[in-house]
């Protein structure tokens, strides 16, 4: 399941977008809690793929004479093409590299310009938790790691910060993009809460753990690995936290579903049956889906009960024992 994700993600070029599309898998039914954390932990690893094409090629050359040809040519070809079809989606993901490419070059001139205005070496005597909470709080209001990172390496690779305050940044960067799911689940099923609250959760934690190592990982990845070039040494600072926390939440998964599934339980009238049957039970499935409305028949009975002071108000209990459907007399 991880290294889909992590292609999917690749493609889409936004961890965002796959969490908020497992946000809505898991509201609908199609992905358990078990897969839906697991796709979360491949999406993280897939943001850093568009990173280091853009360390390894954004800086090389001269990303116009490359950006502007794809723009215009995938453009055309797009109108050109039937809407929906597998050329027209090539062509759309052209369009978009493209203007990922004009972007970016543009945050390079930008911060080549500011370099040259501005003194930033002020800015050198700020301690890390400076920086680490202004990856957060800038990753939080944008909602875009990978946007994050190309500012990011756009400062470092005109000068206007070093290599330490930078990985502080993309560490800030992991846990702001985490407060998009929060607010999108925040009203929403216990199953949706439970996947923003495990991305939030993860994410905090991994943050933490490696701030704290802050210092000891650069100088292993400067001194013992030989990556000098601050931008190949950040990407792979963020490739290495984003692998290293999915290994090690890899093996509770089960363990974390089970207690995201007790901080958040289910309401009383979700169904309990009806979502147990495979598609194409046939029989099978017209009995359980009587079974269920049975259920909430009762369920709806001891509610109007309970209303009228007919019977003990209880309602939590949903045995397979209250389900026969008796009349309610006069009291």
């Amino acid at each position: 399941m991880c290294s889909s994700d992590l292609v999917v993600t690749a493609v889409l070029q936004s961890g965002s977008v796959v969490n908020l599309m497992v946000l809505a898998f898991v509201g609908s039914g199609v992905l358990n809690l078990r897969n839906a954390l697991a796709v979360i932990l491949g999406s993280n690893i897939g943001t850093t793929l568009d990173s280091w094409v853009v360390a390894l090629l954004g800086f090389r050359f001269n990303i116009e004479m490359v950006a502007y040809p794809l723009i215009g040519i995938s453009g055309i070809l797009m109108t050109l093409s039937e809407k929906g079809s597998s050329r027209y989606l090539w062509c759309r993901f052209s369009f978009g590299l493209g203007a990922l490419f004009v972007g970016l070059d543009l945050i390079k001139g930008g911060f080549a310009g500011m370099v040259r205005e501005m003194d930033f070496t002020a800015y050198a005597g700020y301690p890390l938790i400076f920086f680490l909470l202004l990856g957060f709080i800038v990753t939080s209001l944008i909602q875009s790691s990978y946007a994050m990172v190309a500012i990011v390496l756009g400062a470092l690779h005109a000068g206007a910060i070093t290599i330490l305050p930078a990985t502080a940044i993309i560490l800030g960067s992991e846990a702001g993009t985490t407060i998009k799911l929060l607010v999108a689940a925040a009203d929403g099923l216990p199953a949706k809460r439970r996947v923003a609250y495990a991305n939030f959760l993860y994410n905090v934690v991994v943050v933490i753990l490696v701030f704290l190592a802050t210092r000891p990982l650069n100088s292993l990845i400067a001194d013992r690995l030989g990556l000098t070039n601050p931008l190949v040494a950040l990407v792979f600072f963020q490739s290495l936290i984003n692998v290293a926390g999915a290994l090690l939440f890899l093996p509770f998964l089960n363990t974390g579903a089970a207690y995201l599934e007790r901080k958040f339980p289910d309401a009383f009238t979700t169904a309990r049956y009806i979502g147990s049957v495979p598609p194409g039970a046939g029989d099978i499935a017209m009995e359980v889906f009587e079974k269920e409305t049975r259920r909430f028949m009762a369920l709806t009975l001891r509610f109007m009960q309970s209303c009228f002071g007919a019977a003990p108000e209880s309602p939590h209990r949903t045995e397979d024992s209250d389900f026969s459907l008796r009349p309610v007399h006069a009291q």
